[in-house]
């Protein structure tokens, strides 16, 4: 692959009334992907390769034994799979749009609204050539999250261990980043108080693996990254006397989607050619983890000594406890939900600062 690509970047400025309080701003700009190895790795012939095999523990000794292994239902390859580029593959771009309306209100206070864009284009993943999405059949099934009926596709026999791994681009693989932030700060003779509002939304098509394979496309658009619909973001300072001075922030933050799963099994469909297949049971983004909400305190006391100055200072952090979950089990079943991270405790942390 040899890419010789463009990438423009405008941007303007506009003191609207010539007097410095009210500016509009805003700018295009593409930007290209940096590739690193990801083209390399495919051709890579020492890469890893693995399989997953079904096993009992028939003799409770925690510890697998051949004759508890069953060989036959292996899935994937001790052989590497040595991928292929597509010669034809398109380098990954990103349009950004931005524009900001920012104006100076009284003596001191300052607030801005922008909007800001990402477009995501030529995106490429990795799938399997071997079989196109032909080489599956449509199941019907409930979905056990909904149990409403769901289409899953059944791999063609014939076409079983058969892999061609192909990096290429998917012109249907699209992402977009749409946001409005709202900001506002202020500064008087011994305090400062600032705080925002994010309102945005990432939305497009997961790269979920084998896109070839229909069943990674089940429920595949949806909420993607970092998508936290809403987030509130404040603090302040104040000076108060002989030295003393206190602070806090204040960080409220919708909980980021979550990508629930379900394994189908021969349980679901008799026959399935497939050892299992993990399908997505709604949407990123219709389930998410807990809203986020944090109010951090510092409180700090200068002592002065000649050239020595000391400043002790206790922070509190997570102020109410809040403890939401961050992680989870995702996968449909029992233990659907039961958190495997949650955000940090209160803490309160004793410190100093010395300066000579």
């Amino acid at each position: 692959i040899n890419w010789n690509t463009v990438s423009p970047r405008f941007g303007f400025s506009w003191d609207v009334f010539g007097d410095g309080e009210t500016a509009l701003k805003g700018g295009v700009s593409r930007y290209d992907r940096l590739e690193g190895v990801t083209l390399v790795q495919p051709l890579n012939q020492r890469n890893i390769a693995f399989q997953t095999c079904p096993w009992a523990d028939t003799n409770g000794d925690l510890t697998a034994q051949n004759s508890e292994i069953n060989f036959a239902k292996c899935s994937g390859s001790l052989v590497p799979s040595l991928g292929q580029v597509d010669p034809n593959l398109k380098r990954p771009h990103q349009w950004e749009y931005t524009a900001m309306v920012q104006g100076q209100v009284g003596k001191n206070p300052s607030v801005s609204l922008g909007y800001y864009a990402r477009r995501f284009y030529d995106l490429y993943t990795t799938v399997n050539a071997a079989v196109p999405a032909s080489g599956y059949t449509p199941v019907t099934i409930t979905n056990p999250l909904t149990n409403q009926p769901m289409t899953v596709y059944n791999q063609d026999p014939a076409t079983r261990g058969l892999v061609t791994n192909l990096l290429t681009t998917l012109p249907n693989l699209k992402q977009t980043y749409n946001g409005v932030e709202l900001q506002a700060n202020t500064r008087m003779e011994k305090a400062t108080v600032f705080g925002g509002l994010t309102i945005g939304k990432d939305y497009g098509d997961l790269d979920s693996g084998d896109l070839n394979n229909p069943n990674n496309l089940i429920n595949n658009t949806g909420a993607i990254g970092y998508d936290s619909r809403y987030q509130l973001r404040g603090g302040f300072t104040y000076r108060m006397p002989a030295d003393v001075q206190v602070s806090g922030s204040i960080r409220e933050a919708q909980g980021l989607p979550q990508t629930l799963t379900f394994i189908v099994t021969t349980a679901n469909v008799p026959g399935l050619t497939q050892v299992t297949q993990t399908v997505k049971a709604a949407p990123a983004g219709d389930y998410r983890y807990p809203w986020v909400n944090l109010v951090d305190l510092r409180l700090t006391k200068t002592f002065r000594s000649g050239n020595v100055r000391i400043e002790p200072t206790a922070d509190l952090f997570n102020v109410f406890n809040n403890n939401a979950a961050t992680s989870a089990i995702t996968s449909v079943g029992p233990a659907l939900g039961r958190p495997s991270a949650i955000v940090m405790g209160r803490l309160l942390r004793i410190g100093a600062h010395i300066t000579f």
